[in-house]
């Protein structure tokens, strides 16, 4: 199988293993929430940020190390789960020291046995088999698919079950015990590496990680601080429609786009000598998230309206201005992981570290400085450091393999201008009461429409090496469907 025929395919379990897991996750939310009481969703949400920052805080990056690096042996794959033990095992210590503090702080006493019970998914996480990434490196995302598809049902269905039976926000909890180990002993059923303690590689691994470490705690900082203004000088209505707008808005790029790209760090790795594959990688790999990306977002703007009514209902119509507001958000976060995986591919993290401290330094600045901050606002400051952020990685992969955007700019101008005269043309033509029925409208003739223009432009431009490539990604795929269907 060619490599992009391979990364095709890792693509597809990806983001059908996000689609589904997210699927999941809103089928239980949707019956937790007739089950628990909204307390119970507060003290899950307040396990869950405590758990999740010491999570942050004990980042090694061992998985980056292992997938970005060209040859891996025992040794790499042995130190890689020591330090992994080591740092998650310090801070998880660190959390339980510090657990009856934390809970008082945030007024949430009665949730200090369930925070050290969830706190143990740390070293859980610690544990697993760091031959299991390998099948990642050779791009095989099919067992991972399969992991993480086996850890979600389970959970669900231990959640929803315990959730009818007890009503208590320990049916979260125990769910995501339950989801870990399976995680957990899936790592070791379907990987015959048996690891050992091992330092032998720590500075090397050390000098890697260090910077993924900081720049963990400084990512979550930055992707958290809006959160802590808008809940601090915005009444708890604003807040809960910020907090809405957003998860939606920014839907596509985290549990879609960013998914498909999850095989593009293997991939980086595999040309490291020769810049000009590297380079045209990037391109591609640009071009290739346009053609996704353009489309998404210009059907969010045309359709903003009934998205918003037939996922939360009419009475949240007044959420929409905020909505469109984060559209370019979403765009600018699927463009940001290409270079950061490219960097990080050359072994170049120092930068993307601080990178991230730029964009938080932007973040405090303005909020301290300016005065009558709006949401629009907050939005545009995210949007503006993000853009600054872009243009430094781009700046940064010159000075590594004198990569320049020109050739991704020019080869992404037909799916923009794709989108850009669907857009136009469902906008003045559809027209009615939002909700699911337009929306279906919308969707399915803004995606003959785009499909068409885009095949056209595919034809004219047929010889480019861009669509030469979309062509050996997508043939394999074509080929076995219609393989299908002629067997049938």
């Amino acid at each position: 199988m060619s490599l992009a025929s391979s990364v095709l395919k890792s693509s597809g379990f990806m983001v059908f293993g996000s689609l589904f897991q997210k699927s999941a996750g809103l089928i239980s939310t949707l019956i937790l929430a007739r089950l628990l009481l909204p307390e119970d969703f507060g003290k899950v949400a307040f396990l869950a940020l405590t758990v999740n920052f010491f999570n942050v805080l004990s980042i090694t990056g061992t998985q980056q190390y292992i997938l970005s690096k060209e040859n891996i042996d025992e040794k790499d794959l042995n130190t890689a789960i020591s330090l992994d033990l080591l740092m998650k095992g310090a801070f998880w210590f660190v959390l339980v020291c510090l657990s009856t503090f934390i809970c008082e702080f945030f007024n949430m006493e009665d949730a200090h046995t369930a925070l050290l019970m969830l706190s143990l998914t740390i070293l859980i996480k610690a544990s697993r088999n760091p031959g299991f990434y390998l099948h990642q490196k050779e791009l095989n995302y099919k067992l991972l698919f399969q992991v993480e598809l086996t850890a979600k049902v389970l959970s669900v269905v231990v959640v929803i079950f315990l959730a009818f039976l007890y009503q208590s926000y320990w049916a979260i909890v125990i769910g995501d015990l339950i989801s870990s180990v399976v995680l957990l002993y899936g790592s070791y059923k379907l990987h015959n590496f048996r690891p050992k303690f091992s330092l032998e590689r720590i500075k090397v691994q050390w000098t890697f990680s260090k910077w993924l470490f900081f720049k963990g705690v400084i990512g979550y900082s930055k992707s958290n601080l809006d959160q802590m203004f808008v809940t601090k000088n915005f009444d708890a209505a604003t807040t809960g429609s910020f907090y809405m707008a957003r998860d939606i808005a920014l839907m596509p790029a985290f549990d879609f786009l960013n998914k498909a790209l999850a095989p593009l760090l293997p991939a980086f790795a595999y040309s490291q000598n020769d810049d000009e594959m590297f380079n045209y990688k990037i391109s591609f790999a640009i071009f290739f998230v346009n053609i996704l990306a353009f489309p998404i977002a210009a059907l969010m703007i045309v359709a903003s309206d009934s998205i918003i009514v037939t996922l939360l209902g009419k009475d949240w119509i007044g959420i929409n201005d905020v909505f469109t507001a984060f559209i370019p958000l979403m765009y600018l976060a699927c463009l940001a992981p290409i270079f950061a995986h490219a960097l990080v591919s050359r072994q170049v993290v120092k930068v993307t570290f601080w990178t991230d401290v730029l964009a938080l330094f932007m973040h405090v600045l303005s909020f301290v400085l300016l005065s009558n901050i709006t949401l629009f606002d907050i939005i545009g400051i995210r949007s503006v450091a993000l853009l600054v952020s872009i243009l430094v990685l781009i700046t940064a992969l010159y000075s590594v393999s004198k990569f320049l955007p020109f050739r991704a700019l020019l080869s992404s101008l037909f799916p923009l201008i794709a989108a850009v005269l669907s857009y136009l043309a469902i906008d003045l033509s559809l027209s009615g009461n939002p909700g699911g029925r337009l929306l279906f409208i919308k969707t399915v003739s803004f995606g003959m429409l785009y499909g068409s223009i885009t095949l056209t432009f595919g034809f004219i431009f047929k010889n480019t090496k861009e669509v030469k490539g979309l062509q050996l990604l997508f043939n394999p795929l074509l080929f076995k469907t219609l393989s299908k269907f002629q067997r049938k």
